[in-house]
């Protein structure tokens, strides 16, 4: 964690290997910058930059992974049923519409606090920063759900029914008739019998 010192500049704390651990998985996410990184643990980003290297730690090189046992687990919970996936994918699109309606309500909130006062407006364009990032990493969350259930393949998910065209012969068309009239026979046979009554 950083601490200031008397003097106002920045002095860094030594972290525990456990908290190295815990900043590599972050960075092999993807999800995180080194900035952010740098606030939350209190490291210079120069010194996460050598430790990066010194571990041979990549940037989202987990990524996959991730989404690989994201995809297992998913599927490990009976969504190899169709129906079970469609109503999922309906749930993610559902979730992914109202976080997304969450977002644009907080940043259209800083855009109007700083149409209101002007010296807001930096305060502003750092929170809709962050809020691009959560943005970002909605997208990306929901972008790995709809991978995991198979519904990035363009499987539509409010299916309308299929029509079936066939080309009769002239056999098959008359034994059509043949029924259909035997079915107008009963038909007939059975409103009688009901007038009768």
């Amino acid at each position: 964690m950083a601490i200031k010192s008397p003097t106002g500049t920045r002095k860094y704390a030594r972290l525990a290997p456990s908290r190295w651990a815990e900043i590599r998985a972050l960075w092999e996410t993807g999800e995180t910058t080194l900035s952010e990184l740098s606030d939350r643990y209190g490291v210079a980003t120069r010194t996460l930059q050598a430790h990066f290297a010194k571990q041979d730690t990549v940037k989202g090189s987990k990524a996959k992974e991730i989404a690989a046992a994201v995809t297992e687990a998913v599927f490990a919970d009976n969504f190899e049923d169709r129906d079970v996936r469609i109503a999922k994918g309906r749930e993610a699109r559902s979730k992914a519409f109202a976080n997304a309606s969450t977002i644009e309500a907080l940043i259209m909130a800083q855009v109007q606090e700083a149409q209101k006062d002007p010296t807001a407006s930096f305060r502003a364009t750092g929170a809709i920063k962050a809020l691009s990032i959560a943005a970002q990493a909605l997208e990306r969350i929901h972008a790995m759900k709809w991978s995991a259930l198979g519904l990035d393949r363009q499987e539509d998910t409010d299916e309308l029914p299929g029509i079936v065209i066939m080309d009769l012969g002239e056999e098959e068309l008359e034994e059509m008739r043949r029924a259909q009239g035997e079915d107008d026979d009963d038909v007939d046979a059975m409103l009688v019998e009901s007038d009768a009554e």
